[in-house]
């Protein structure tokens, strides 16, 4: 009869002290083909540093998805209106571009924003908005000779304005 290898360690195994010699010599000869311990310390290190990413990863995306904002001082100044029909193109790019001729001007002004996204009411056509400092430089800006050059030319275009003005 031919026996397997398997049942002749499992004879061995029964009949006692072979069969530790079989099973210390079953484990020697896997140590020989792949350390036991390097094998369990790689899947460990893997399972740790895998979790530490993700952890950190977690945190940063936290962190990131905090909502930042701020309460500045500064003064905004935001004027939306409807130019005159008729009005050439021209001499709207013009008041415009007088704006932006201004923040180089006038000190106190900080940032301009000349391109609008959304305005209301339905019909009013341009819009621009106008950042200071603080309001002192919202004073200064009122009265500036640079200003009142181009308010003259603007009343003469505009039909209609409206003109809020904000802070902290």
């Amino acid at each position: 009869m031919v026996q397997s290898r398997s049942d002749e360690n499992v004879r061995s195994f029964l009949s006692g002290t072979a069969g530790l010699r079989t099973i210390a010599d079953a484990r020697h000869s896997t140590a020989e083909q792949e350390p036991r311990g390097e094998n369990e310390m790689t899947r460990t290190l893997r399972v740790s540093m895998g979790l530490l990413i993700a952890a950190g990863l977690f945190g940063a995306g936290y962190v990131v998805g905090q909502n930042e904002y701020r309460k500045p001082t500064t003064v905004i100044h935001v004027v939306s209106g409807k130019w005159k029909e008729g009005t050439p193109e021209e001499e709207k790019q013009k008041a415009l571009a007088g704006v932006e001729q201004m923040a180089r001007e006038i000190p106190g002004i900080r940032n301009i924003w000349l391109k609008p996204l959304r305005i209301q009411p339905r019909e009013y056509n341009y819009l621009f908005v106008i950042e200071f400092a603080d309001a002192k430089a919202a004073e200064v800006y009122a009265t500036h000779p640079e200003h009142e050059k181009w308010n003259q030319h603007y009343q003469t275009i505009r039909q209609e304005s409206r003109s809020l003005q904000a802070t902290n």
